[in-house]
């Protein structure tokens, strides 16, 4: 497989007044039903999504805490939601240093921020492929046979806008709509 680049913005782009100096983050593992969602929160999930992350956290474990400002969740609805299904508790990290603006538009980009990345499908197909070959539950990535099917038989449709800034033709996924401008085929 080859190495794939890291791209970073720019020097010139990077805010100067950065503050890095968190407190050090602490895990506190608490029941599930102390913990209060976020009332506005914009995600919603449903029974099978949340019957998936149980899963997962049985094969993997609790590897991601649930993000909490004192008693609310700003990050982790769902594994809060899968961990009281499993009856376990959750480890949680309190960001107490952020400000009531700064938590509410926490909850956005934390589920934003991750949504504006673009999947290589090319090497998602390599590795979806390498663990069924493995003999690995792919189910548990999130990803079905159906998904890896639809990226196998992704066409050229230059109908689509090429929303990747490069100006080319490319490529959408009939799965999730992903535009890239890789062939992959």
């Amino acid at each position: 497989m080859a190495d794939q680049p890291t791209e970073t913005p720019d020097e010139d782009d990077r805010p100067d007044n950065i503050d890095t100096r968190l407190p050090p983050a602490v895990i506190v593992y608490r029941k599930p039903g102390d913990l209060v969602p976020y009332p506005q929160n914009a995600k919603t999930h449903e029974p099978e999504q949340i019957q998936r992350i149980a899963r997962s956290i049985q094969q993997f474990g609790f590897t991601n805490p649930v993000l909490v400002r004192g008693d609310d969740i700003l990050a982790g609805h769902a594994r809060c939601l899968a961990a009281e299904y499993m009856n376990i508790e959750v480890p949680t990290i309190d960001l107490a240093h952020l400000t009531d603006e700064q938590a509410q538009a926490y909850v956005l980009a934390d589920n934003r921020l991750a949504e504006l990345s673009e999947w290589d499908f090319a090497t998602l197909a390599v590795e979806f492929d390498d663990l069924v070959a493995q003999g690995f539950d792919v189910e548990l990535t999130g990803f079905t046979q159906r998904d890896r099917d639809a990226w196998a038989t992704m066409d050229r449709d230059d109908d689509v806008p090429d929303t990747s800034g490069s100006g080319g033709d490319g490529f959408h996924c009939p799965t999730c709509g992903q535009f890239t401008n890789q062939d992959f085929n």
